[in-house]
């Protein structure tokens, strides 16, 4: 699913980064470096996007650029296709992506376990939860496949004590599930099956986590890991 990121979209543009002064132009440089935009020749199609002033522009156009910049190998100039300069590695970009905050951590959960032992137990009560609140049938029958597979794979391949807390609000719930393991090491984990196109290997269960809800957040600690799973309506 992905996270659902709101933006003000007008229209779509031609091939063109952005818009200003009323003048359609890509704003990246064909080294990363050069003085002259009109050297570069705009390649990518991106949707049009209002602000309600040049400091709003500024503020979320600058970071657009500087991601677009780390995410491409190559630029495109007159002269032709250059490399980046500023290009960061794909797994070591992913690392400095900061965990989005997410305020319902900081009240009270609806449910905590401390130490599961009994997981079918655990499952049970879960479940019971998510099926008292007022939201849609199938949503919440995914975020429960996700809560069961995070919390099995803690239970099989992490170490105890493994936690859950769960917090449910009207059209938002979130669930963390720690271990005192490591954790997942690959910065792409759960981004596809774990043994690929040989679903009978099992290793579907991030990959499943990630399909299911809105975000998926991976964190570590001095104490362990967690991952947290976000889902909303």
């Amino acid at each position: 699913m992905g996270d659902r990121v709101p933006r003000k979209t007008a229209s779509t543009m031609g091939e063109s980064a952005l818009s200003t002064n009323g003048r359609q132009g890509a704003s990246c440089p064909a080294d990363g470096h050069a003085e002259d935009p009109s050297q570069v020749v705009p390649t990518f199609r991106h949707d049009a996007l209002l602000y309600d002033s040049p400091d709003e522009l500024a503020a979320v156009a600058v970071p657009f650029l500087l991601e677009g910049l780390a995410a491409h190998p190559h630029l495109v100039s007159r002269s032709g296709r250059v490399a980046n300069r500023e290009f960061i590695d794909p797994a070591a970009y992913l690392g400095t992506l900061p965990v989005p905050d997410e305020p319902l951590e900081r009240t009270a959960p609806a449910l905590v376990f401390d130490d599961v032992t009994d997981f079918i137990g655990l499952r049970r009560t879960v479940r019971a939860r998510l099926r008292s609140l007022d939201g849609p049938a199938d949503l919440i029958e995914d975020y429960l496949l996700a809560v069961d597979e995070m919390t099995s794979n803690a239970t099989l391949h992490g170490r105890r004590p493994v936690g859950v807390r769960l917090w449910s609000t009207p059209g938002r719930l979130v669930c963390t599930i720690r271990d005192a393991g490591d954790g997942p090491t690959d910065p792409f984990a759960g981004y596809g099956p774990a043994h690929g196109e040989d679903l009978s290997a099992g290793g579907m269960g991030l990959w499943l986590a990630r399909q299911l809800c809105d975000h998926v957040a991976l964190r570590r600690d001095a104490h362990g890991n967690s991952i947290r799973l976000s889902v909303g309506w």
